[in-house]
């Protein structure tokens, strides 16, 4: 597997490496990853974070869909979450409330893992549903479209 540190804004490799299987989560909630790398605040543990399969990322972003096309206020791509008290609410009650989220948050409401409940929501995101990573930064109108013609269907396939 080769695994590639790319710039944020630029999309540098800033690192490259062959591996074989990794088997480390990195949760770098309070790492720095601005001008030099620091990664105090960052920690690994032995069990791995298992990224969402295509069907799995297929079924989490339905979900998404349903909610979002069926009230479009719901999706806001200037935050992750509106508040807090996501948190302890379910997928339904959230749908049900007028809270809104981005396409990521709403990957992690909408997940039963407390692990992935529990990460941050760009990483949650990304486990939900690696396909849906590139339009976590876009506009509502874009990811609205992609979400109405399930585009994603077809492009998970390319994350097996």
């Amino acid at each position: 597997m080769k695994i590639e540190i790319k710039h944020y804004w630029s999309g540098v490799v800033l690192f490259s490496a062959e591996v074989g299987n990794l088997k480390l989560n990195w949760y770098l909630r309070s790492a720095d990853l601005t001008g030099t790398v620091n990664l105090k605040g960052a920690f690994m543990d032995g069990e791995p974070l298992k990224h969402a399969t295509p069907e799995e990322s297929i079924s989490n972003l339905d979900k998404v869909r349903e909610i979002v096309l069926d009230n479009e206020a719901k999706l806001n791509m200037g935050m992750w979450h509106k508040d807090s008290g996501w948190v302890e609410r379910s997928c339904a009650d959230e749908a049900v409330c007028g809270t809104s989220h981005c396409l990521a948050g709403w990957l992690q409401v909408c997940s039963t893992d407390k692990n992935i409940r529990a990460l941050d929501t760009h990483l949650a995101g990304i486990i939900s549903a690696p396909v849906a990573a590139k339009m976590f930064f876009r506009d509502a109108p874009t990811v609205l479209t992609w979400l109405r013609e399930k585009k994603y269907a077809d492009e998970a396939k390319d994350y097996a």
